[in-house]
């Protein structure tokens, strides 16, 4: 259940998440969008303004602005975005993981032939 949802004002729940986010420069650009939102500007141009959120987002909590129904709106947005999120890193693990094995490959490669050379030269001494 989201803030919204429980009745929580949005400059309230903007500016709690704003403080969890762990990211510094969103959360300067939401205490800016904040102040916009305290002069009477919209939400959505409060959030188009930042330039940090995706175009797409910024439309679509307009439509839910307009339409009265954000917080469903939010939600909705909330599993798309984390299904893109899932797909993204599942593609860059897909990716990252040949390179894993060609680098452990390598090392083993390098170990295999330290403890072999002194064997053949060993050998040939013989």
């Amino acid at each position: 259940m989201s803030l919204l949802e429980c009745g929580t004002p949005l400059l309230q729940s903007l500016k709690l998440s704003a403080q969890t986010s762990g990211d510094p420069v969103l959360e300067e650009r939401i205490e800016a969008s904040l102040k916009s939102l305290q002069e009477g500007g919209s939400i959505s141009e409060s959030l188009g303004a930042m330039k940090y959120l995706p175009m797409g987002f910024v439309r679509c909590v307009e439509a839910g602005q307009e339409s009265g129904s954000l917080a469903p709106l939010l939600k909705s947005l909330l599993s798309i975005y984390s299904l893109e999120l899932d797909e993204r890193l599942d593609a860059f693990s897909r990716t990252l993981e040949p390179v894993c094995l060609g680098i452990i490959g390598l090392m083993v490669a390098g170990v295999a032939l330290a403890a072999l050379l002194p064997l053949n030269q060993l050998i040939q001494n013989l």
